[in-house]
């Protein structure tokens, strides 16, 4: 399509500029418009941007070019509609140059430099530690790894990361139930299923037995302090995870640079608050620390609870 929309535009500049328009005023490619539907056509033309120069109505200028693009390869129709040329493509023809480009060098077809000296960043996948894949986090991947492959065809240097929910307080609440009614075998033969069914458990057994909340709420404290038990827990956690993630992903064929989840942020908090501090922006509200937002019409940003543990923010 690329290749046929040079050809147009070397055509109808090339005419333009026999009729008077100054060549440093033509950029007919950066002009292709999308037809709002596609029984018009697949490329669209304004012909408005020359008025002022040929002293014609655009419908005019459409109807005096329709007859050029008619002869370029690739085009199979030309409609003239108001003052836009609509574009027929020839799909079989496209598809020819297409194949015989391929056929030439298979390689520089899957190739170009539109984005050469770029570095972009592709966050996706990002599922929770302890919990299953799901379909969610199956849409995420395949297009995040389309969206990966496409910029490095396109010559770009491309950063794939993987942004995993690996802390929060249900990790708390995840080394409680598993202290409680955790099982090694079980975990061994299926480490995210009995992750999630301790999970579920821990919340069946808090709906009577309320003071695992405080036993989570102190876990995580633990946690977030870097206490060498619950930390050799959280670790074995999230690797049984990743294992099982790898195994989908190695059968997707998608791989990431970084596995920047959460947890990787958990040793900056102190200098977020600090920084927040200083500023004047934190504030208490029921003994945890805020970041009032009413002059903006929202509620308060909450960034550390009243037990000193952090949150998402």
């Amino acid at each position: 399509m690329h290749d046929l929309k040079l050809r147009i535009a070397d055509i109808v500049s090339r005419h333009l500029v026999t009729r008077g328009v100054p060549e440093a005023d033509i950029d007919i490619l950066s002009l292709f418009k999308r037809p709002e539907k596609e029984s018009f056509g697949d490329l669209s033309l304004p012909c408005f941007p020359f008025a002022r120069y040929l002293k014609l109505a655009p419908p005019a200028i459409a109807t005096e070019l329709a007859p050029l693009l008619n002869q370029v390869p690739g085009v199979s129709q030309v409609d003239v509609v108001g003052g836009y040329l609509n574009v027929h493509v020839d799909k079989f023809e496209l598809f020819r140059a297409m194949w015989e480009r391929y056929q030439a060098s298979p390689e520089a077809f899957f190739h170009r430099d539109t984005l050469r000296d770029r570095t972009m960043t592709v966050e996706f996948s990002s599922p929770n530690i302890a919990k299953p894949f799901s379909i969610g986090h199956l849409r995420s991947t395949v297009i995040g790894n389309f969206l990966q492959n496409l910029m490095k065809s396109s010559g770009a240097r491309v950063i794939a990361i993987n942004h995993l929910g690996d802390w929060g307080t249900q990790f708390g609440k995840l080394i409680v139930a598993f202290n409680r009614w955790g099982d090694e075998s079980a975990l061994a033969a299926g480490a995210v299923d009995h992750l999630l069914e301790l999970y579920v458990r821990f919340h069946d057994e808090a709906e009577t037995s309320p003071e695992l909340e405080d036993e989570a709420r102190n876990a995580f404290r633990k946690l977030e302090a870097g206490n060498q038990t619950e930390t050799a827990l959280w670790e074995h956690f999230r690797q049984l995870s990743l294992d099982e993630f790898n195994r989908v992903y190695d059968r997707l064929n998608v791989s990431f640079d970084h596995y920047l989840g959460e947890a990787f942020y958990r040793d900056q908090l102190d200098g977020v608050l600090d920084r927040l501090t200083k500023t004047g922006l934190l504030t208490e509200s029921q003994n945890a620390m805020v970041v009032n937002l009413d002059d903006h019409d929202m509620p308060p940003c909450l960034i550390q609870k009243s037990d000193g543990a952090s949150l998402y923010a």
